[in-house]
């Protein structure tokens, strides 16, 4: 198991959730970087959760694959703030409606128009496809 970014859900979190019970989750790799956990996964090290948006063009590319349906919500929140009124401006409207474009986890072709982002992450759990070894 592939451990990264000390707030993401950790691997005692997911095993919980799966109902997977006498299994050691603080063995293997440890990164404080999750990009250097995925390319551990991509090499072939083992198994990492990740953030599906982060992990998004490895799994589209075949570079990593899924092995469950399990995810996680992500349990904090980012906001992006700024003064009162401030919305009312045109260039901060616009860059807050391009941000939650791609934020937005949903491919591109499956938005609803004028959807609101739905804003929680989810972790998924990704290995080395056996046809990138």
């Amino acid at each position: 198991m592939i451990c990264a970014d000390p707030l993401v859900p950790t691997w005692p979190m997911w095993l919980k959730a799966a109902g997977v019970k006498d299994v050691l989750a603080t063995a293997g790799l440890s990164f404080n970087n999750m990009s250097l956990a995925l390319d551990a996964a991509i090499a072939g090290h083992g198994v990492v959760l990740a953030y599906s948006t982060i992990a998004a063009a490895d799994l589209a590319a075949g570079r990593l694959v899924r092995l469950f349906s399990l995810a996680l919500p992500d349990q904090f929140a980012y906001y992006i703030v700024t003064a009162p009124g401030a919305l009312e401006r045109p260039k901060i409207r616009a860059f807050r409606n391009w941000l939650r474009e791609e934020a937005d986890p949903r491919p591109r072709t499956s938005r609803v128009s004028g959807g609101e982002l739905n804003g929680a992450a989810h972790y998924q759990q990704a290995r080395v496809s056996p046809s990138s070894s």
